[in-house]
């Protein structure tokens, strides 16, 4: 049986736990970038800070049909930009990133074209041109800063971003077209709208009503 003290207990916990949930904030956000140009694709995109140290993981995965990632272009809150020339990028697939004013990494890795979001801050190039030596339907890296204050999410929140595909195709025999995508990176600072103390309070005399009808009993 339920004594009142234990069911007090069970109340402020409630409370707590629910006041706390509505609070959190994003560790990682994720969007799915769509062709401004070029043949149907699609490509879905992670990225996290919770890896610690004031690094950004990014994730990067073609999820309609095949394509090989060449580029990923990036842009930066106006505060952050003065940092990027210590900007890093790591990662199994990485062969260049560029700091500046960014839209062609060479080799067919570019986002001209009408609808482009760049020139962007940053743009790390993935990979080698053509499918003989590698074919990245899904890979990641790690951006961070050699010097200066760490990188958050933040930094990155309603930015654009874009992605250069290419060796495009609904399966393995049919692979091409190419394809040049965008999309805005979601903010993740965005707070989760609390409860209000109206109905905070609601709760509380609502457990206390019942508190008191176990002390009659």
């Amino acid at each position: 049986m339920l004594t009142l003290r234990g069911f007090s207990l069970a109340v402020f916990t409630a409370i707590a736990v629910l006041s706390s949930s509505y609070t959190a904030r994003a560790t990682s956000v994720e969007l799915t970038a769509t062709p401004f140009t070029g043949t149907p694709t699609a490509v879905h995109i992670i990225l996290d800070d919770a890896i610690g140290g004031g690094d950004i993981n990014v994730t990067v995965t073609v999820t309609e049909g095949l394509g090989d990632l060449r580029g990923v272009f990036l842009d930066v809150r106006d505060d952050v930009l003065f940092s990027l020339s210590n900007l890093q990028a790591t990662g199994e697939f990485v062969t260049g990133i560029q700091t500046g004013s960014v839209i062609d990494l060479g080799n067919g890795a570019n986002l001209h074209g009408g609808g482009t979001p760049c020139p962007c801050d940053v743009g790390i190039l993935l990979g080698t041109p053509g499918i003989g030596k590698d074919d990245i339907q899904s890979t990641s890296f790690v951006l961070s800063l050699s010097t200066g204050n760490p990188l958050d999410l933040s930094a990155f929140a309603n930015q654009a971003i874009g992605v250069r595909v290419t060796s495009v195709g609904p399966d393995s025999g049919n692979r091409e077209g190419s394809a040049k995508l965008s999309g805005t990176i979601p903010d993740p600072n965005l707070p989760v709208p609390e409860p209000t103390p109206a109905l905070l309070t609601a709760i509380g005399l609502g457990m206390l009503s019942y508190a008191a009808r176990l002390r009659r009993r």
